[in-house]
């Protein structure tokens, strides 16, 4: 798991300016894991992308009343959107891992209905991936890098 950049952050410095720099550092962390999430060559950038998803969102959440309420809502919305539409896929990463573990200790009677389920959890792998795509798009190429702008400026 990608570790966090530390954000200093000091008790004299105004509620709203640490809001602004942590929440640029955790957008910043965030959008740096989408193109390795995407190409689903290794799971674990997936499960990077949620957690710096995570993270953004608590920042968020935290630091709520330093933000403009709208542009707030409006930016915490498409974090949980994208949040939300990666879970299914995480599941599945996950539940293959676990099903291969099964299809190398079985039995030959076994293996062929333990190939079967993996080949189905494949197949709704790889609907996963496409769906969060949409949600990741929007993201990379809509009005989320604005909105990040619009709150972290002074």
């Amino acid at each position: 798991m990608a570790k966090a950049t530390t954000v200093p952050i000091s008790p004299a410095e105004p509620f709203g300016s640490a809001a602004r720099r942590v929440l640029e550092v955790r957008a910043a962390e965030f959008l740096e894991h989408v193109p390795a999430a995407r190409t689903g060559h290794d799971i674990e950038h997936l499960h990077d992308l949620r957690v710096a998803g995570r993270r953004l969102r608590a920042v968020l959440e935290v630091f709520d009343a330093a933000f403009p309420p709208r542009l707030h809502r409006e930016l915490l919305r498409e974090v949980k959107r994208a949040a939300d539409s990666l879970g299914a896929a995480r599941d599945l990463d996950v539940q293959i891992a676990l099903v291969e573990r099964f299809h190398d200790a079985a039995s030959d009677e076994e293996r062929p209905g333990v190939a079967a389920l993996l080949q189905r959890l494949r197949g709704e792998r790889e609907a996963a991936y496409d769906a969060f795509g949409p949600a990741l798009d929007r993201l990379e190429g809509g009005t989320f890098g604005g909105q990040v702008l619009e709150l972290t400026a002074p």
